[in-house]
């Protein structure tokens, strides 16, 4: 309720287009607006952990499902450990499973998320295994050469419906 967790102030900071807040106590929020990708790392890198949420409605759940969001490698970059809050069925669960980078929740409860958010903080061996767990997996995963590598296995992909050719230029065209 005072925006405190062990006794250390809590402050939000929004980096985006846009974002509907509706406060009914003091808050400590700082809109930061639209930021370059460079700045973007450097201002997650000042935080002590990055939240990353992922939809819990229904009617979105093939998103959280399907979908990978590309900001997780601009908070790895940052180097603080990730907060994924995100249902169980929802893609960054199961990759942060295998990677550790963060801490899960799946509670809606406020309650039960300012505790996760205590145990990211307060916890020293958690958050430096998360930390130096996201560096390995952006090392690791998040690489040019990784990138390619998926492309050509991906453009390799043989399909009744679609055929995958490269052109001289290296340039992928689908027919189908």
């Amino acid at each position: 309720n005072d925006w405190k967790i062990a006794g250390r102030e809590i402050h939000l900071r929004l980096a985006g287009h846009r974002f509907d807040l509706r406060c009914q106590r003091p808050a400590k929020i700082e809109y930061m607006g639209w930021r370059s990708l460079e700045e973007s790392i450097g201002m997650l890198a000042t935080c002590d952990i990055n939240y990353l949420p992922q939809p819990f409605e229904a009617h979105l759940k093939p998103l959280a499902e399907l979908s990978f969001p590309t900001k997780l490698t601009t908070y790895l970059a940052a180097g603080r450990p990730i907060l994924l809050h995100a249902p169980a069925y929802a893609s960054l669960v199961k990759f942060n499973e295998m990677h550790g980078f963060g801490l899960w929740t799946d509670s809606l409860q406020s309650v039960e998320l300012a505790g996760a958010i205590e145990n990211l903080v307060m916890d020293k061996k958690l958050y430096r295994e998360c930390s130096n767990a996201g560096q390995k997996v952006l090392r690791q995963e998040f690489t040019e050469h990784q990138f390619r590598a998926a492309f050509h296995r991906f453009r390799d992909l043989k399909s009744s419906k679609f055929e995958f050719a490269a052109d001289s230029t290296d340039r992928t065209v689908m027919k189908g």
